[in-house]
């Protein structure tokens, strides 16, 4: 049965400018075509992205150094004939170095958690796209237009009286997830969908982790019909205590306020589904060659609905680990993203030579999951990190910091790496982001704190 509040996010979604009526009728039929119908709607797209960003004289003059011409293109690979576009790029150009003449959109900023921010611009069709491709993945888990959703929020600004007032007329209840930290919020929020139970809870990892602590300290459950985690990665760390305390499987998306939605994984065999109609995904070495499947590489992305603002070959600053499967057992025919890594300024340097994963830190600190509730590991230019925990009074704490530096030690292949320091809080970025690996740069400059 419909009720009120989702009869008038029904009404208000069909009302919208941007509805994505057109794009969600394809891409619901589109993620079973063969690949070979696939590529003929995305080299369609690429082409007018390419006509649209001739005008732009930054792609203007690179793609007439590569060759590149838009009606030639027979293959969405044919891009490959582009430098990257560097994120150094994009912050010296801005929105007026890049933007298309005559075109506009909606401004978008990067959350800056690494780094200055960047800023997209979105037009009308990439936003109607991009709301399509939400709508798609949303329906494979289950949840309808204008159902209640709860958004644990990251970013200062989704807290402006405008956003409240979209979020309710679309039956969104939105949270800022710093509030998080306080039990009255996470009781508040708990008692608000034990009424009224909510189709989709999404947020940022770190703020989904912190509601289902808050609510698994208080010995509370609540049961939620799915959730995303998107914004920030989603390590193994945090995926058990998020699940027990939603009573539902978390899965992630992944993205960003540049680039729009990138790919999400699925809710039968969890692998990542590339949004293959709205974006093009490249995993290269550092040579620039695509990388092998098993091999760490950089993310390129490549917008396919953006003729405002084209963003060609952007590295996005996140790594991956292609991925030999062709498809997945779904039935879904969408391209497979690989493993996500996490970003490339995250990956510790051993005494060796070798890196470090962010998942291999992830996984020492789960199994001494009863005593650290956070950590962040702060490398310096010397090798040597700093370690902070977030812990629990029991069991003694003192002997799981010693296990927790005897661990650090071990993976960096440094014995007396690593000070285990116990803190009652580890600050957020400005994004709202906890970033748990934080490593200097390679002249000797301190880490973003």
């Amino acid at each position: 049965m419909v009720d009120a509040r989702q009869f008038v996010a029904r009404a208000v979604l069909a009302a919208h400018p941007a509805r994505p009526g057109r794009a969600l009728a394809v891409l619901r039929e589109s993620q079973w075509w063969e690949p070979e119908r696939m590529e003929e709607l995305r080299v369609a797209a690429l082409r007018n992205v390419l006509d649209a960003a001739a005008a732009v004289p930054f792609h203007d003059e690179r793609m007439r150094a590569a060759g590149l011409v838009p009606s030639d293109v027979r293959s969405v690979e044919d891009v490959a004939a582009l430098p990257p576009l560097e994120r150094g790029d994009l912050q010296r150009l801005g929105v007026d170095g890049l933007r298309v003449p005559g075109r506009h959109g909606l401004r978008c900023a990067s959350s800056g958690s690494t780094g200055t921010p960047v800023e997209g611009l979105w037009p009308r069709e990439m936003i109607a796209w991009s709301d399509a491709d939400d709508r798609r993945c949303n329906g494979w888990l289950g949840v309808a237009p204008g159902e209640r959703r709860v958004w644990l929020a990251a970013s200062p600004s989704t807290a402006s009286l405008r956003r409240r007032l979209a979020s309710a007329l679309t039956n969104v209840t939105l949270v800022p997830s710093r509030t998080l930290a306080g039990p009255e919020v996470v009781d508040a929020l708990a008692e608000s969908l034990d009424r009224r139970p909510a189709a989709l809870v999404w947020g940022q990892s770190n703020g989904l982790y912190a509601f289902a602590r808050g609510l698994l300290d208080a010995g509370r459950r609540v049961r939620v019909g799915a959730c995303w985690s998107e914004g920030n990665h989603l390590p193994g760390y945090y995926r058990e205590p998020i699940e027990e305390a939603l009573g539902c499987r978390v899965l992630e998306r992944y993205g960003s306020w540049e680039t729009g939605m990138i790919a999400h994984q699925c809710p039968e065999e969890q692998s990542y589904h590339v949004s293959a109609e709205t974006v093009l995904i490249e995993i290269v070495r550092d040579d620039g060659r695509a990388a092998a499947p098993g091999e760490i590489g950089h993310i390129l992305v490549t917008q396919l609905r953006n003729d405002a603002m084209p963003l060609l070959r952007y590295r996005i600053g996140d790594l991956a680990i292609p991925t030999e499967a062709e498809r997945c057992s779904c039935g879904r025919r969408l391209p497979l993203l690989g493993t996500l890594v996490g970003r490339s300024n995250e990956l510790l340097r051993a005494g060796d030579g070798g890196l470090v994963l962010p998942e291999h830190v992830s996984a020492l600190m789960t199994s001494l999951r009863e005593s650290v509730v956070e950590f962040q590991v702060v490398q310096h230019d010397d090798l040597h990190v700093s370690v902070k925990v977030v812990q629990r009074d029991s069991p003694p704490p003192e002997p799981v910091r010693e296990r927790v530096a005897s661990g650090i030690d071990e993976l960096l292949r440094l014995r007396g790496a690593a000070h285990v320091e116990r803190v009652d809080s580890i600050p957020l970025s400005t994004s709202g982001k906890l970033r748990h690996i934080v490593v200097a740069d390679r002249a000797g400059a301190d880490p973003e704190r």
